[in-house]
Protein backbone atom coordinates (compact mmCIF):
# COMPACT_ATOMS: atom_id res chain seq x y z
CA UNK A 1 0.00 0.00 0.00
CA UNK A 2 1.27 3.48 -0.86
CA UNK A 3 -0.14 6.62 0.73
CA UNK A 4 0.59 10.14 -0.52
CA UNK A 5 -0.43 13.48 0.93
CA UNK A 6 0.71 16.74 2.46
CA UNK A 7 1.78 16.95 6.09
CA UNK A 8 2.08 20.10 8.20
CA UNK A 9 5.59 21.51 8.51
CA UNK A 10 7.53 20.08 10.43
CA UNK A 11 6.48 16.42 10.30
CA UNK A 12 8.85 13.46 10.19
CA UNK A 13 8.90 9.69 10.53
CA UNK A 14 5.66 9.08 8.66
CA UNK A 15 4.80 5.38 8.52
CA UNK A 16 1.84 3.05 8.04
CA UNK A 17 0.75 1.02 11.06
CA UNK A 18 -1.92 -1.66 11.12
CA UNK A 19 -4.71 -0.91 13.63
CA UNK A 20 -4.86 -4.18 15.57
CA UNK A 21 -8.04 -3.08 17.38
CA UNK A 22 -10.05 -2.64 14.14
CA UNK A 23 -12.78 -5.28 13.81
CA UNK A 24 -14.11 -6.62 10.52
CA UNK A 25 -11.36 -5.84 8.05
CA UNK A 26 -8.08 -4.00 7.64
CA UNK A 27 -7.44 -0.49 8.94
CA UNK A 28 -4.14 1.30 8.47
CA UNK A 29 -3.10 4.38 10.45
CA UNK A 30 -0.89 7.01 8.82
CA UNK A 31 1.32 8.09 11.70
CA UNK A 32 4.18 10.52 12.11
CA UNK A 33 5.75 12.95 14.54
CA UNK A 34 4.84 16.62 14.21
CA UNK A 35 7.18 19.07 15.86
CA UNK A 36 6.57 22.76 16.32
CA UNK A 37 4.03 23.68 13.66
CA UNK A 38 5.46 25.80 10.87
CA UNK A 39 3.84 27.56 7.98
CA UNK A 40 2.74 25.41 5.04
CA UNK A 41 2.93 21.72 4.27
CA UNK A 42 5.41 19.25 2.83
CA UNK A 43 4.41 16.42 0.46
CA UNK A 44 5.05 12.86 1.63
CA UNK A 45 4.80 9.38 0.17
CA UNK A 46 5.06 6.26 2.32
CA UNK A 47 4.78 2.55 1.51
CA UNK A 48 3.76 -0.34 3.74
CA UNK A 49 3.06 -4.02 3.29
CA UNK A 50 0.42 -5.92 5.23
CA UNK A 51 0.41 -9.64 4.43
CA UNK A 52 -2.75 -11.64 4.85
CA UNK A 53 -5.90 -12.47 2.99
CA UNK A 54 -7.15 -10.32 0.13
CA UNK A 55 -9.76 -7.78 1.25
CA UNK A 56 -12.00 -5.72 -1.03
CA UNK A 57 -11.43 -2.51 0.93
CA UNK A 58 -9.04 -0.97 3.43
CA UNK A 59 -9.76 1.85 5.87
CA UNK A 60 -6.96 4.46 5.92
CA UNK A 61 -6.96 6.53 9.12
CA UNK A 62 -5.25 9.92 9.02
CA UNK A 63 -5.11 12.83 11.43
CA UNK A 64 -7.65 14.84 9.43
CA UNK A 65 -9.89 12.13 7.91
CA UNK A 66 -10.64 8.45 7.46
CA UNK A 67 -11.02 7.08 3.95
CA UNK A 68 -12.24 3.74 2.63
CA UNK A 69 -10.11 2.60 -0.30
CA UNK A 70 -11.41 -0.02 -2.75
CA UNK A 71 -8.78 -2.65 -3.55
CA UNK A 72 -8.34 -4.32 -6.92
CA UNK A 73 -6.42 -7.56 -7.06
CA UNK A 74 -3.80 -7.66 -9.81
CA UNK A 75 -2.92 -11.24 -10.73
CA UNK A 76 0.69 -11.96 -11.73
CA UNK A 77 2.24 -15.05 -13.21
CA UNK A 78 5.87 -14.18 -12.43
CA UNK A 79 7.81 -12.18 -9.85
CA UNK A 80 9.31 -10.09 -12.66
CA UNK A 81 5.86 -9.12 -13.93
CA UNK A 82 4.83 -8.11 -10.39
CA UNK A 83 7.93 -5.93 -9.91
CA UNK A 84 7.47 -4.27 -13.30
CA UNK A 85 3.82 -3.39 -12.61
CA UNK A 86 4.42 -2.38 -8.97
CA UNK A 87 6.82 0.33 -10.14
CA UNK A 88 4.29 1.53 -12.73
CA UNK A 89 1.52 1.89 -10.10
CA UNK A 90 3.56 4.00 -7.66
Amino acid sequence: MTVKGNAPNFTSGIKLVRDEQWVGGLAIKVMGWTGPLGQGTTPYKVHGSFPGSFLKEIVVIGSNKNQVVKVTEIPFTTDEEFAKNANALV
